[in-house]
């Protein structure tokens, strides 16, 4: 199956559907179906007929999450998926959805038992996108992440706002239809760092950030029971002291980190900003908030303590990625804010301390910072619409970007 699906794929959905050849089964053979990236075992096929795709009822609705009940007296089969709901008569081909009050007619099949629904008219009624794969004689139903997502209108000028997670999976996509829309309808894309189109004259710049240049080494900067560590997590790798001693620990938690996520099967690859990177017209201008180099000597003025208690914390507790990405497929704003609040009951004085200081110059600072760039973009002389992708928590709390703009007296428009 394709690795990646492109986002104009949705927008075009209804023509790839409707302009399908008209062929028979037994051309095509059988069609395989996909939901959310999974192939589905079923005892009845998806069939075309003539230019209408059909599926099957209760292999959807299972291998979506929802269920499906028969009631054998009436006999009514009912799909449910979250608050989501279809009624379907069999017999006579009668319909009743969360929309309607009354059963009214649609074109169904039954086959080997099994009721099927057009692709069209499921994805009418429920928050599903489809695919069709002529390569791969399969289709592919997907519920969209719906992320986080806001907008601002100031004096002709747009602004749309996403909160991003900058790595990902295969099944972190389709994006609901509005953000893809938003995103075509923009004249600029504004990110954190360009992370796709690094300038090659920096790259000895930031290689030498990560490395000691004062004659020390990693083993004179931390204790000698985390360069234990260190050096066990890298001799699975069959990499030794000699190199290990010649970065420092930030540099170290990157990539350990990197690793892990990697071992997960996340990928930047998958990241929001890698998507958007990767699909944008050619026509459309990137603006960086931040770039590389402002990232990296960040990250490199960070205190020694704070250095070694990052490393500390990266080897000794597994970040639990999937948390995140469910939460951003669900749109789950709750759970974002939950995340940077710190429970300070289970802190000691020290761990608090170094808290506040990663806090502070990962977010607090640099939310400020590109509040203000924002403001910039929104009353300034150039106007047109904005696509602003900067990482989902950097939004949330008393002073995340959003409440930050409020407080300057911009409107808001939520889209969560």
């Amino acid at each position: 199956m394709k690795k990646r699906l492109s986002f104009f794929i949705a927008l075009v959905l209804s023509i790839t559907l409707l302009t399908t050849p008209i062929v028979s089964g037994s051309e095509l053979g059988e069609i395989s179906l996909l939901v959310n990236h999974i192939e589905v075992d079923f005892d009845q096929s998806p069939v075309w007929v003539e230019d209408t795709l059909y599926i099957p009822f209760r292999a959807l609705f299972d291998a979506l999450g929802g269920e499906v009940l028969w009631d054998e007296e009436s006999r009514i089969a009912t799909g449910i998926y979250n608050d989501y709901t279809i009624n379907v008569q069999i017999d006579d081909s009668l319909v009743k959805t969360y929309l309607s009050e009354d059963f009214f007619y649609e074109e169904t099949l039954v086959l080997n038992g099994r009721l099927l629904l057009s692709v069209q008219f499921i994805t009418e009624l429920l928050p599903v996108y489809a695919y069709w794969y002529d390569e791969f004689n399969a289709v592919h139903i997907a519920a969209p992440s719906q992320g986080f997502f806001w907008e601002i209108n100031n004096d002709g000028v747009l602004v749309y706002l996403l909160g991003s997670i900058h790595v990902g999976k295969e099944d972190l996509y389709p994006i609901r239809s509005a953000i893809e829309y938003a995103f075509l309808s923009s004249d600029y894309l504004v990110l954190e760092a360009d992370i796709l189109n690094v300038d090659e004259a920096i790259i000895p710049y930031l290689n030498n950030l990560q490395m000691y240049t004062d004659g020390s080494t990693l083993e004179d900067n931390i204790s000698e029971d985390l360069f234990n560590e260190v050096l066990e997590f890298y001799a699975q790798f069959g990499i030794g002291a000699d190199i290990i001693n010649l970065f420092k620990p930030w540099a170290l938690t990157l990539e350990i980190n990197s690793v892990n996520l990697a071992m997960q099967g996340f990928s930047g690859e998958y990241g929001i900003e890698s998507y958007f990177l990767n699909y944008k017209p050619e026509s459309m201008e990137i603006i960086e908030l931040e770039g590389l180099i402002y990232q990296m000597e960040l990250l490199n003025s960070y205190s020694p303590e704070l250095q070694e208690y990052l490393l500390a914390d990266v080897l000794r507790n597994s970040s639990d990625e999937f948390i995140l990405m469910n939460m951003w497929k669900d749109g789950d704003l709750e759970l974002l804010e939950s995340i940077y609040v710190l429970d300070e009951n289970e802190m000691t004085s020290e761990e608090k301390a170094l808290s506040n200081e990663y806090l502070d110059a990962l977010m607090i600072k640099r939310n400020y910072e590109m509040t203000d760039a924002i403001e910039a973009l929104l009353i300034g002389e150039t106007k047109g619409t904005y696509f602003v992708i900067i990482g989902a928590g950097h939004f949330v709390g008393e002073e995340g970007i959003i409440d930050l703009l409020i407080n300057k007296g911009f409107d808001i428009v939520s889209h969560n």
